[in-house]
């Protein structure tokens, strides 16, 4: 079962998505205490992260290929991302 007990999740979430030139929101099934992202090492472009589908290249969060940022949020459908290139990878994980 997973879930929150007693104010920690009990399970790990983990997966990818692909970012390209239309921002997609993040996605994820499962609830967490805090969010890693990781921008793909082999990635082309930067990804940004933003709170809305509105976010651009200019005004999101910039990350750079390896780059990353932990986010103390439970739910993964709160961030967009987009990039200036097609096919650009964004790992998540958190527990």
């Amino acid at each position: 079962m997973s879930g929150v007990f007693g104010g920690l999740p009990d399970a790990l979430i983990q997966f990818q998505t692909t970012v390209g030139t239309s921002a997609v929101n993040i996605t994820s099934s499962a609830p967490a205490d805090s969010l890693t992202f990781l921008a793909d090492a082999g990635n082309s472009a930067s990804i940004f992260l933003g709170k809305s589908s509105s976010v651009t290249t200019s005004n999101g969060f910039p990350l750079a290929a390896g780059g990353s940022i932990t986010l103390k949020i439970s739910d993964s459908s709160l961030v967009y991302a987009i990039s200036s290139s097609s096919s650009q990878t964004l790992h998540t994980i958190g527990s």
